[in-house]
């Protein structure tokens, strides 16, 4: 709409915010402020503001501001949400597991050993170990170090209730002899 066919209606505490500039309405208008380049058009002779406002716009925008900073924060706690309970483990069972190590993940959430064990008719099963945080295995004695590609170790596990060759953690006795657990609530 063109200035002249706006009319000269208008509230008159903002036409003095007005009369000071339009930057100073958007910031009176704070519902409002958003960046639109038609907002504010010169003041007529008269005193009285042209301003178009386009509420329609001025709310998109907000619910597009409202909704951005919604998904940032669902973003943010995605980890906290993506990780899992212990139940598909069966802490009723135990397993004992000896073979040699392929893999020691030392990563958040849960560190991993992988290791692969030889059967009693001669067959390789590879193995996959879910531990703790690292942050609670370093407080029951493990390192980074503390396994590596080839060591020779045996594990006693809590099994998958699937069946899978997987399972978590009970305890583990290193290539030096050192019987380490899962965590210090979990001492062998």
């Amino acid at each position: 709409m063109p200035p002249s066919e706006m009319g000269s209606r208008a509230n008159t505490g903002l036409v003095a915010q007005l009369k000071s500039g339009c930057g100073n309405a958007l910031r009176a208008w704070s519902a409002l402020a958003v960046w639109m380049p038609e907002f504010c058009y010169d003041l007529p002779e008269k005193g009285v503001p042209i301003l178009r406002i386009n509420v329609l716009r001025a709310f998109l925008v907000a619910w597009r501001r409202a909704a951005m900073v919604t998904a940032a924060a669902l973003v943010a706690i995605a980890p906290a949400l993506a990780h899992h309970s212990f139940t598909m483990f069966d802490m009723t069972k135990r397993i004992t597991l000896v073979g040699t190590v392929t893999a020691f993940e030392w990563s958040n959430p849960h560190a991993y050993i992988e290791i692969d064990e030889v059967g009693e008719a001669g067959e390789l099963k590879h193995w996959s170990i879910e531990l703790g945080s690292p942050s609670i295995l370093m407080s029951s004695g493990w390192k980074f170090s503390s396994l590596k590609k080839g060591d020779k170790t045996t594990l006693v596990i809590n099994p998958l209730k699937s069946g899978q060759a997987g399972g978590f953690l009970y305890t583990a006795t290193l290539p030096d002899g050192r019987i380490l657990s899962n965590g210090p609530m979990r001492q062998p």
